[in-house]
């Protein structure tokens, strides 16, 4: 990596080495401290990277800023009335998928948030505690009992599974289907690897959506 020069930011490194994600903190320093706003191109995508805390911040309190990025599902104009029953279960998942709340901007963001804010006021999260140990207790019980674990692994991936299991009613038997549908959800959120597999995270999407309509009913 090198210093950016002129008005231009750098184009500095490529996200899809194997070597940069179990580590990338090392690449993130030098970003912070030379190049601090960051171009990357990949074949005809090219995107900013911000590292400093107040350039993040000062761009997402920018009205002018837009979550709307060229790979991610949109709505298919006609379809707001349509009675998602009646729709192909690929063409649900995209209505969907275009319809989070991470993919929306305000007010439709701000509606959406208000009502998942709900869920986490600090009584309803205090209110969970007990239960929250528990599953940590749980986890714990076998690596303590066996002499140690992967505690990314054996720990820290699970329990937010089990923890959103727990808050919508579902069974943690399902744990393993649901870490994998949001495991692949969650690479549409990154901008670097999302487009490549945007196949699988739509087939997640109907898998999960059809989950959780069998459950809610």
């Amino acid at each position: 990596a090198s210093p950016a020069t002129g008005d231009e930011p750098a184009v500095l490194f490529d996200f899809t080495p194997p070597a940069f994600h179990p580590d990338p903190y090392p690449t993130d320093l030098i970003l912070r401290e030379r190049t601090p706003i960051a171009r990357i191109e990949r074949g005809p995508v090219r995107f900013t990277v911000l590292t400093r805390h107040a350039d993040v911040v000062a761009v997402l309190r920018d009205p002018r800023m837009s979550v709307d990025r060229p790979f991610q599902p949109k709505p298919v104009p006609g379809q707001e009335d349509v009675d998602p029953a009646t729709l192909h279960p690929l063409a649900r998942a995209l209505r969907a998928l275009s319809r989070v709340m991470l993919f929306r901007d305000p007010p439709d963001h701000t509606r959406l948030r208000g009502l998942v804010n709900k869920a986490f006021t600090p009584r309803m999260v205090e209110s969970l505690r007990p239960r929250i140990q528990a599953l940590v207790d749980e986890l714990l019980a076998g690596p303590l009992a066996d002499g140690g674990c992967d505690l990314v692994h054996g720990f820290a991936e699970p329990l937010p599974i089990l923890v959103i299991a727990e808050l919508l009613g579902l069974p943690a038997s399902d744990r393993a289907d649901l870490k994998r549908w949001s495991d692949q959800l969650a690479v549409m959120l990154d901008g670097s690897i999302a487009a490549q597999h945007i196949g699988p995270a739509v087939q997640s999407a109907v898998q999960v959506i059809e989950y959780l309509r069998v459950h809610l009913e």
